[in-house]
């Protein structure tokens, strides 16, 4: 019998997980994976700097997953990492720069002490969280499914909390708003601990005493772009083929005799009996529009937010050991909001001089102003946010601007009931499965698991139709 084919569309973290699946533990398949741009790593891409690779996209593995722990372990890398603070240590509130509370799950602090002794709030927002611990306000609209992060958190602990500190932590994660990002899909546990109907602060802080949360954050020592080289070298070491600029314009469903799907790219037709497609939304939606029009439909309905990411060279010490977020409401003093949303020093460990590499993060889903400028225009708001934010002389080089155009998928409220939508129309196509940041976590451990997950249900759907009819 011939080898059957499968076909990841998309190179990026969650596409090569999956085709390093597909090689690894499914013996007898041959995989072709096709990306649209001239580089694989998606959202994962470092730039060199004095002698270091410096990433200027996904620079943490939030969590270890059991999938992403295998394929380190595989790879070798699991030696390599280094955990870091799972979120900024800083925030601007109340006209400065101020720390944080240490006891936090998902900006959500978990300690009233605590966020007493950081002064972010005023006196009277403190006491709207105190009485959380003291006396918990019951949800009057009931047990749902899922709900909005940001209004669930004002009812329980007050606006200038959700304001001040968990919209600009998960803000700069999402590149959104708490205002309407899941609560099933981003932030389980706080449903969990919004459900028991005592205190949230003390829910959250049980469970991550208990690790039900997974908090932890890690660094990979060689950047994570290294991650991408290495499993790109093993799934060709394997047999797989790797097609770059190459962007997949369509899919046609085979007929009797044939491989059950064509993937048409821009310079070839790829034959396969399964598919997997580890694309943004967008992309998704124009592929399986023509197969699967239902699951199409519920794709457009999933947007996602563009930002730049400014790395920029300094002396100035103000700036040193930054790892800052920013308020959505925040504004300079030309009254403008700030376009900057988290500012973090990123100057390698061990390197040679005084200089600082600082990253700056720009823009939101609904705050475009900075993609409009070119880069020079960026470079300068840039340095300038970055003096008024430290009420400091801060001057610089820019080394490099990099826009990530739609890369921040929006988890809307009833994000996980479209996923699931979107997966039950797509599997009632043969040997075809999605994966990637827009369906079940946006963070590099999250996209792992989910091509992993893609990988095995295309594989295990081949060997069901092996020898059957084609349908």
């Amino acid at each position: 019998m011939p080898h059957q084919r499968v076909v990841v569309v998309g190179g990026g973290v969650a596409g090569l997980a999956a085709a390093a699946v597909l090689t690894r533990v499914h013996g007898g398949l041959d995989v072709t994976v096709v990306e649209a741009s001239d580089r694989l790593g998606g959202a994962i891409r470092a730039i060199e700097m004095d002698g270091h690779r410096l990433d200027v996209g996904a620079t943490h593995l939030h969590g270890i997953t059991p999938a992403g722990a295998a394929l380190l372990e595989d790879l070798g890398l699991s030696g390599e990492l280094a955990e870091v603070a799972p979120t900024p240590h800083s925030v601007l509130a109340r006209g400065a720069i101020r720390d944080l509370p240490t006891a936090m799950v998902s900006g959500v602090p978990t300690s009233w002490r605590g966020l007493r002794r950081s002064k972010l709030l005023s006196r009277r927002s403190l006491w709207r969280v105190g009485l959380d611990v003291v006396a918990p306000r019951h949800d009057l609209r009931g047990r749902l499914g899922d709900r909005a992060v940001g209004p669930l958190l004002e009812q329980k602990l007050g606006r200038e909390l959700v304001e001040q500190v968990t919209d600009p932590v998960l803000g700069a994660r999402y590149g959104g708003h708490v205002a309407d990002l899941s609560a099933a899909a981003a932030f389980p546990a706080l449903l969990i601990a919004a459900g028991t109907g005592g205190s949230v602060l003390h829910a959250l802080r049980t469970a991550a005493e208990r690790d039900d949360i997974t908090r932890g954050a890690f660094e990979l020592g060689g950047s994570m772009a290294s991650l991408i080289e290495q499993v790109a070298e093993h799934v060709v070491a394997r047999g797989a083929a790797l097609h770059l600029s190459s962007p997949a314009l369509e899919l046609q469903r085979g007929v009797p005799g044939r491989p059950r799907w064509t993937v048409v790219t821009s310079d070839a037709r790829h034959e396969a009996d399964g598919i997997v497609l580890a694309v943004p939304a967008a992309a998704a939606h124009h592929l399986v529009a023509p197969v699967a029009p239902e699951a199409a439909g519920l794709l457009r309905q999933l947007d996602a937010a563009s930002v730049l990411v400014v790395t920029l060279r300094t002396d100035a010490e103000a700036v040193r050991g930054v790892d800052a977020v920013v308020p959505a409401r925040a504004r300079r003093a030309d009254g403008e909001r700030y376009c900057t949303t988290a500012v973090r020093d990123r100057t390698p460990r061990g390197s040679v001089g005084t200089s600082l590499i600082i990253q700056l993060t720009l823009g939101r889903i609904d705050d475009r102003r900075a993609l409009l400028l070119d880069d020079d225009a960026v470079g300068d708001l840039a340095l300038n946010e970055l003096a008024e934010l430290f009420d400091a002389s801060v001057t610089g080089a820019i080394v490099d601007v990099t826009r990530w155009t739609d890369a921040l998928p929006q988890y809307r409220v009833n994000h996980r009931l479209k996923v699931s939508g979107i997966e039950a129309g797509c599997h009632r196509l043969p040997a075809l499965a999605l994966a990637g940041a827009a369906y079940h976590g946006i963070d590099v451990g999250s996209c792992i698991e989910s091509g992993e997950r893609a990988a095995r249900s295309v594989a295990g759907q081949l060997k069901a139709l092996r020898g059957s009819p084609q349908r």
